[in-house]
């Protein structure tokens, strides 16, 4: 199998952002090759600007959102849901997990009874529209239907969307990220380029809830190893990551994102599997 390796660092972060000159000045961040000046205060995004001449500040953010923003282009920037998606199929019923390093596991067997009162949060690709279809090798969709189409939580439709693969590639490769684990779950952890060195950032990357919880008020990501699902068969849940992009690369081909300890890559699989959802929310820039 080929696989596509990103860079791992740790415990402290190799310098180099996309080879930008961070300029660290209290709680201002300005990155020159994308020419951004995002503003924080206590530790949180509170403005995002593209190529400013005069700035406006909010402390307005998006339900749910992640509080920092992240570049998945050199043109777009998006805040993460606050954790994977969920279904319930008894009341066709969407949200986000209540943690970022939530997620359902076994439960996801129970995805072709659309009178569970559970919920499930593996997905085949493109199902959109469509959560609790079971695909197989010789039925699966080849249009792809967004999940956030959908209301999600107190959301109107379309409020959030799912990364490209080129998105994924981009956000891997331009943001500094460890394997670690929280709460006892396996996952990545995405760090914000404000932050060159983190109070709560330990050597070998195992965090407590409580721990986790100073990460993520300064705006960390984290991405668990939720596994995969074949059929009604949910295997790896707490081992691997499976991340839907919306790419299709041929009629047979979806492109994805996979981690576990120590490797991230990226491949391509038949749409038939089930794999996790991390909606993200396009962040509107000032741009005078």
């Amino acid at each position: 199998m080929s696989m596509k390796s990103f860079r791992f660092v740790s415990p402290l972060f190799e310098e180099g952002v996309r080879g930008s000159l961070l300029l660290l000045f209290l709680f201002f961040a300005l990155s020159l090759n994308a020419q951004v000046v995002t503003v924080y205060k206590a530790g949180k995004a509170i403005g995002c600007f593209a190529s400013p001449d005069s700035m406006m500040f909010s402390d307005t953010y998006p339900d749910f959102a992640a509080s920092t923003v992240f570049a998945v282009s050199d043109t777009s920037y998006v805040h993460f849901s606050r954790g994977n998606l969920q279904y319930q199929p008894s009341t066709d019923t969407w949200r986000f997990a209540d943690r970022q390093y939530d997620y359902v596991g076994d439960g996801n067997a129970n995805i072709s009874d659309t009178t569970y009162t559970g919920w499930i949060d593996l997905f085949c690709w493109g199902t959109g529209d469509d959560p609790t279809f079971v695909a197989d090798f010789d039925n699966y969709k080849t249009v792809f239907v967004d999940w956030g189409t959908n209301v999600i939580g107190a959301d109107t439709a379309n409020t959030w969307r799912s990364l490209t693969a080129d998105e994924w590639q981009y956000l891997f490769q331009y943001t500094r990220w460890a394997i670690a684990m929280v709460n006892g779950t396996v996952g990545f952890l995405l760090l914000p380029a404000h932050l060159e060195i983190y109070k709560g950032l330990k050597e070998d990357h195992v965090y407590t809830a409580s721990d986790f919880a100073l990460l993520e008020s300064m705006g960390v990501v984290f991405l668990p190893c939720a596994g995969g699902r074949s059929g009604l068969r949910v295997y790896e849940c707490g081992v691997q990551g499976y991340y839907w992009a919306t790419t299709l690369l041929s009629e047979t081909q979806a492109q994805y994102l996979g981690f576990r300890l120590q490797t991230a890559y990226f491949y391509k699989l038949t749409p038939c599997f089930g794999m996790s959802v991390r909606l993200v929310r396009d962040v509107p820039f000032n741009n005078q």
